[in-house]
C-alpha cells in the first residue's frame, strides 16, 4: 500500500493532503480543533472570454520576419513587442472556490495523542485518528466522482459538537442557511471593470446520524454526535445556469446515500483507473516504510536509498493525474486542480511550453488514456478560436495557439515576455498528445473524430513556414522555450527563425498526420503539402561544443544551464534520437545534457523530471536515479508535492514535477519507442528487484514483469490486437515479435 503520512497536522497548505475526482479538489489539513478544508472547482476563472489579438500583428509580420533574416535581432523583438504581442496580454486566472472550516474540539482542548494522518492513494481515501482527552476520534476524507462530492466523515467514542462554516478571502460573497443542515456560498469571480464575471457557489451540509444538526448565524451547530458526515460541493455558471441549484441537488442525492456506499463507490471508482498499473520496488528497511514521509524525505536528502519512497512517488503522480483529469473536467493546469490563491503563480493556466505536457506523460502507458480526454477536448476548443489567431496575426489557414491558454481556449499570445510569448506551437505539441491517443486507441472512429481538429492545426503549419536561405521549411518568428542567445550585435535575444524544438515538433506532427491520413484513406492538398514540408525540414545539427544545436546558427545562449531542454525534444519525448541508433545525435544530446546541469540546469521540479527521462533515455542508469532522487529531495514538499522553490518561506506547488517524474521512474524499467520494446534499459543498481504490471505499450500490448538482483526473472506481453515489433531485453540483441490478437509472449528468466 503506498500512503503519505504525518505524525502532525498541517500547518501550511504544503502540508496538507490533496483530494479530487476530477471537478472538485480539496486541501485537507487534518485539524484537530477546527479542520480546514480548502476546496476547488475547476472551471472557476476569473477573467471572461476576451478576444485579444493585435490588430497590427499581420501588417508587421513581414517586418518582423525580414529583421531576423538580416541578423537584427534586438530590433526585431522591438518591432515584435509593438505589434504581435496580444491587447491585454492577459488571460484569465483560476482560483480557489474558498474554504469550509469543520470545528471538532473548543480551541482550548489539551493536545491530542498518538496523532496519525495519512492518505491511502491506492484508495484516494485520507484518514486522521488521534486520541483527544481520551477519546478515540477518526476522520475519514476523500473526493467521491460518483457523488460529486467531498466527504468528511467524522467518527467518535464519545459525543461531539460539531460545527460547520464557510470562507472566501479576500473576494465578496455571500454565505447563506441552505435548507436546514447546510450552507451555500455565493458570488462572481470578475475582473474589476469587468461587467460579467463567473457565478460560483460552494456549498455544504451535514449529515448525522444521531443529535441534532441545524445551520443559523452563518454556521451549521449539531450537538451530541458521535458519527456525521460533511458533504461539500461546488459549481460554477461554466458548467450551470444556476449553480446553487445544482448544488442543492447534489446535496439532496448524496445525504440519501449510506456514509458506508459513498465511500464503497468511491473507493471502487478510483481502483478502476488507478489499478490499471501497478509498481513495487523492492530494498527498503520495514523500520524505514514505517516512518512519516518527512522523516523519509530528509533520509533521501542525506544520500540514503529508499525504493519504496520512489514507489510512492510513481503512485502519487497517477494518483494526482486520476483527482484533477477526468472525463468531463478540464485538464489538469499547472496546480492540477490544487490551488488556494486569488490570484496564483502563472495565473494556474494551461502552459503549453512543456508543463502542460508533462501533466500527461504518464498517461497513456500506466492505464490512463481516458485522462487525456479534458485536453483532447481543451484543444478542440482552441481550434476554433486558434482559427482567428492563425489568420488575424498569421494571414494563415487553420488553427493556432501560442504558449499559454485557460479555460476560454484562447489562443492568442500570452504575457509580454519575449523568450515565451512569440511562439506558435503550442497547439501543435497539443497535437502530439492526440497523436499519441489516437495510436494507444488504435480506433478508427475515433480518429475520424478528431482528423479535423489535427488537420486544422497542420494547416496552419504548412501556411505559417517559410523557406530559410539554405531552402529548408522553417518557422518564424518564433522562440526556443524560454531560453535567450547571444545575437551577432552582442544582445541577449529570444526571437528567432527556426528553432530546434518547433523543427523536433513539426517532424513528429507530419509524421503522425500523415500516418492517421493514410490509415483514413485521406488524399488531399493538406496531406501533400504535410508531406512536401516533412522532407524539408532542417536535421538536427551538432554544435562547436558537441551539442544539439538549438538555433539554425551555432550562437551561445545566454544561459547555458536553461531550465528547459529544448533542443533534447528529440530525444524525449519524441523518439527522433535514439540509443543504439543515432551514434552522433545521442552523444550530442548527453554533451548538451551535460552542459546544462554543469550550468546549474535542472533546478526546478520539472526540469530535473525531463532530465531524468532524458538521462533514461541515454542507458545512464546511475544518472537517471540521481536525478529523480535529486527531484525529490530538492522540490518535494513533506506532502510529496512539488515546488517551484523549497528554499522560499511559502513554496509554490506545481504538479508537472510530480507527473514528469512518474514518468522517469517508468523510463528507466520500460522504453515503449513504438517499433521497439526496451526492457530495464537503465535500471539502476539501487532499484535491483521489483514488480511492475499494467503498462500499456504503442503496439496495443500489456507488459508485466519482474526482476530480482537486477536481472529480468519474468515478462508477459499480451497483445490486445495484432502487434509486431522488436523486443529488447537485457543483454540481448533486439528480436523480432508478431502477436496475433490474444497471444502472450512470456520469459520465464531463462526462455522466451
Amino acid at each position: 500500500m503506498s500512503e503519505i503520512v504525518f505524525d502532525r497536522p498541517a500547518e501550511r497548505w504544503g502540508e496538507a493532503l490533496p483530494i479530487g475526482n476530477g471537478m472538485l479538489g480539496a486541501m485537507v489539513f487534518g485539524r484537530t480543533t477546527t479542520e480546514r478544508i480548502q476546496v476547488n472547482e475547476d472551471s472557476l476563472w476569473c477573467g471572461g472570454r476576451r478576444e485579444r489579438v493585435n490588430p497590427a500583428a499581420l501588417a508587421r509580420l513581414d517586418d518582423v520576419r525580414a529583421l531576423l533574416r538580416q541578423g537584427r535581432g534586438a530590433d526585431a523583438e522591438e518591432e515584435a513587442a509593438s505589434s504581435l504581442y496580444a491587447t491585454p496580454p492577459e488571460q484569465a486566472r483560476y482560483q480557489t472556490l474558498g474554504d469550509v472550516w469543520v470545528g471538532l474540539a473548543p480551541s482550548d482542548a489539551p493536545e491530542p495523542e498518538r496523532y496519525r494522518r495519512s492518505l491511502d492513494l491506492d484508495r484516494a481515501v485520507g484518514t486522521t485518528s488521534y486520541v483527544l482527552d481520551g477519546h478515540q476520534v477518526t476522520c475519514e476524507w476523500f473526493s467521491s466522482a460518483p457523488a460529486h462530492v467531498t466527504v468528511l466523515h467524522v467518527s467518535s467514542d464519545a459525543p461531539m459538537a460539531l460545527t460547520v462554516s464557510l470562507s472566501r478571502d479576500g473576494a465578496p460573497c455571500d454565505v447563506s442557511s441552505l435548507d436546514g443542515a447546510g450552507l451555500a456560498l455565493t458570488g462572481v469571480a470578475a475582473e474589476e471593470g469587468e461587467q460579467d464575471g463567473m457565478a460560483f457557489a460552494l456549498a455544504t451540509r451535514l449529515v448525522t446520524e444521531a443529535g441534532v444538526a441545524r445551520a443559523q448565524g452563518g454556521r451549521i451547530e449539531a450537538e451530541g454526535v458521535r458519527e456525521a458526515s460533511v458533504l461539500i460541493t461546488g459549481r460554477t455558471a461554466f458548467r450551470s445556469a444556476d449553480p446553487i441549484a445544482w448544488c442543492r441537488s447534489t446535496l439532496d442525492d448524496a445525504a440519501c446515500v449510506p456514509y458506508a456506499r459513498l465511500l464503497s463507490d468511491h473507493v471502487a471508482d478510483h481502483r478502476a483507473l488507478f489499478s490499471a498499473c501497478s509498481l513495487e520496488l523492492d530494498g527498503t528497511d520495514d523500520a524505514v516504510s514505517g516512518e512519516t514521509t518527512a522523516t523519509r524525505l530528509s533520509r533521501l536528502r542525506e544520500g540514503k536509498a529508499d525504493p519504496d519512497l520512489l514507489r510512492t512517488y510513481f503512485d502519487y503522480g497517477r494518483y494526482l493525474l486520476v483527482s484533477s483529469s477526468r472525463e468531463g473536467s478540464l485538464p489538469a493546469n499547472l496546480q492540477g486542480i490544487w490551488n488556494e490563491d486569488l490570484d496564483p503563480a502563472w495565473n494556474s493556466r494551461f502552459t503549453l511550453n512543456i508543463n502542460e505536457e508533462m501533466n500527461y506523460w504518464v498517461a497513456e502507458a500506466t492505464g490512463l488514456g481516458s485522462l487525456q480526454l479534458p485536453l483532447l477536448d481543451l484543444l478542440c476548443r482552441m481550434d476554433e478560436r486558434g482559427r482567428d489567431v492563425a489568420e488575424s496575426m498569421y494571414g494563415a489557414r487553420g488553427a493556432c495557439c501560442h504558449h499559454n491558454t485557460d479555460i476560454w481556449a484562447d489562443c492568442a499570445p500570452v504575457d509580454r515576455w519575449m523568450p515565451a510569448t512569440i511562439w506558435p506551437m503550442g497547439g501543435v505539441w497539443l497535437c502530439l498528445h492526440l497523436l499519441s491517443h489516437l495510436e494507444y486507441a488504435h480506433d478508427e472512429a475515433l480518429s475520424r473524430r478528431y482528423y479535423p481538429v489535427l488537420r486544422d492545426f497542420v494547416l496552419f503549419t504548412i501556411d505559417y513556414l517559410v523557406r530559410d536561405s539554405s531552402g529548408h521549411w522553417t518557422t518564424g518568428p518564433s522562440t526556443s522555450p524560454e531560453n535567450s542567445y547571444v545575437g551577432p550585435d552582442g544582445h541577449a535575444t529570444s526571437l528567432c527563425m527556426g528553432p530546434t524544438m518547433d523543427q523536433e515538433l513539426l517532424r513528429d506532427l507530419y509524421e503522425g498526420f500523415l500516418a492517421v491520413s493514410e490509415e483514413l484513406g485521406v488524399d488531399d492538398d493538406v496531406v501533400r503539402g504535410a508531406s512536401m514540408r516533412l522532407v524539408g525540414l532542417r536535421p538536427l545539427q551538432v554544435g562547436s561544443h558537441g551539442q544539439v544545436m538549438e538555433w539554425v546558427e551555432d550562437l551561445e545562449e545566454v544561459e547555458p544551464g536553461h531550465r528547459h531542454l529544448s533542443p533534447l525534444f528529440a530525444l524525449f519525448p519524441a523518439d527522433q534520437v535514439r540509443y543504439g541508433r543515432d551514434d552522433e545525435l545521442v552523444e550530442a544530446s548527453r554533451v548538451t545534457l551535460d552542459r546544462r546541469l554543469a550550468n546549474g540546469g535542472g533546478a526546478t521540479g520539472w526540469s530535473r523530471a525531463w532530465v531524468a527521462c532524458c538521462q533514461a533515455r541515454l542507458h545512464d542508469a546511475e544518472a537517471a536515479y540521481e536525478a529523480t532522487c535529486g527531484l525529490l529531495a530538492g522540490s518535494a514538499m513533506d506532502d510529496l508535492l512539488n515546488a517551484d522553490n523549497l528554499l522560499v518561506d511559502d513554496p509554490v506547488f506545481q504538479i508537472d514535477g510530480n507527473l514528469g517524474g512518474a514518468r522517469a521512474i517508468l523510463e528507466m524499467l520500460v522504453q515503449d519507442q513504438g517499433d521497439l520494446l526496451r526492457i530495464l534499459p537503465a535500471l539502476p543498481s539501487e532499484l535491483a528487484s521489483g514488480r511492475l504490471s499494467g503498462v500499456r505499450t504503442r503496439r496495443g500490448c500489456v507488459l508485466d514483469m519482474a526482476w530480482e538482483a537486477g536481472s529480468l526473472t519474468r515478462l508477459s506481453v499480451t497483445a490486445t490486437r495484432e502487434a509486431s515489433f522488436s523486443l529488447e531485453l537485457p543483454g540481448v540483441e533486439a528480436k523480432e515479435v508478431r502477436l496475433p490478437v490474444g497471444s502472450a509472449l512470456a520469459f520465464d528468466g531463462a526462455t522466451v
